[in-house]
């Protein structure tokens, strides 16, 4: 019943924008936000946490994937920066643990998987802010750095592709 949530263009519009990756992320955004609309609307949010978790599991798979081919270290601290988003997609599937096996298993597994994060090596620097009062501004100067080890990389690797072979098989 997703069909009622795409407009009768999107796929044409994803076709013609697939070399130019600003543009097809604007539609895919505006796409999930529609799905996400129709599934509210239709009191069907189990249905919503599922999406998202897909979305996110997929999204995780390329980042994952591309880090360690690339070594490229910004999406190597992207993968760190997922520890909040995984918890928050726990959050919101947890409600819906006792409806099914498979749920219950892609709820174990995200919580598993979120273990793996606690490995990861979040450093923080203060510096003091610069505060502009006549523009009711506040830089913040103080510095993150996350550190993700090759072989925490891995691991977080392999899990993510287990539960993205689950869910699409």
């Amino acid at each position: 019943g997703l069909s009622a949530a795409f407009s009768p263009t999107i796929f044409k519009r994803i076709e013609n924008n697939v070399d130019n990756q600003d543009s097809l992320l604007y539609i895919m955004s505006n796409t999930y936000r529609d799905v996400d609309f129709f599934l509210k609307e239709n009191q069907r949010q189990r249905e919503g946490a599922l999406v998202l978790a897909g979305g996110f599991i997929e999204a995780m798979h390329l980042l994952t994937k591309l880090a360690i081919e690339t070594k490229n270290p910004k999406l190597i601290q992207r993968v760190g920066e997922n520890k909040q988003p995984i918890e928050n997609l726990i959050k919101i599937l947890s409600p819906y643990y006792n409806e099914s096996e498979d749920i219950a298993k892609l709820v174990d597994d995200l919580i598993d998987l979120a273990y793996d994060f606690d490995a990861i090596e979040v450093l923080y620097e203060y510096k003091d802010p610069t505060t502009i009062p006549e523009q009711k501004l506040t830089q913040i100067h103080s510095v993150s750095e996350i550190r993700v080890s090759d072989e925490v990389l891995n691991i977080i690797d392999g899990k993510v592709e287990n539960i993205r072979n689950m869910l699409i098989n």
